[in-house]
């Protein structure tokens, strides 16, 4: 019983290392991603000050083709969209609406549904060069 339940203890700490790895990926992407341009502040994603924290907001569905794209490209094992939007889902970065997981914001000049994450814990840089010399 007691071998049950530590191999049980292990697969799942495995699982959630293996899902934090994946996440983790998944941010840095993103990151080389704005810095190539393949996606832009305002259309794809959006960076919002709320009660002092930066919180971003991501049109998923507009950037997960991106991301598979260059994880292709650069031989970085990308996992399937479900199972990627499940990880960042339960990943403690991910910020739940009270109504449901997703945010209704204006992105590039249209209503989008977006997904919010706390930035500033996500160890990645979005910002622009320019707007960080603005706020100097």
């Amino acid at each position: 019983e007691m071998f049950t339940l530590c191999v049980t203890y292990l697969m799942e700490q495995h699982e959630i290392m293996t899902r934090t790895s994946d996440v983790m990926t998944f941010w840095k992407v993103v990151e080389q991603l704005k810095e190539n341009y393949a996606i832009t502040d305002g259309k794809q994603y959006l960076i919002k000050q709320k009660e002092g924290k930066e919180i971003i907001y991501i049109r998923f569905s507009a950037i997960y083709p991106k991301y598979n794209e260059f994880c292709l490209k650069q031989r970085i094992t990308s996992i399937d969209k479900e199972s990627l939007l499940k990880y960042l889902k339960s990943h403690d970065t991910f910020i739940r609406n009270t109504e449901s997981d997703f945010y209704k914001l204006k992105m590039d000049g249209q209503s989008a549904s977006a997904f919010a994450f706390k930035y500033q814990d996500l160890g990645i840089n979005l910002h622009d060069p320019e707007s960080e010399l603005k706020d100097l």
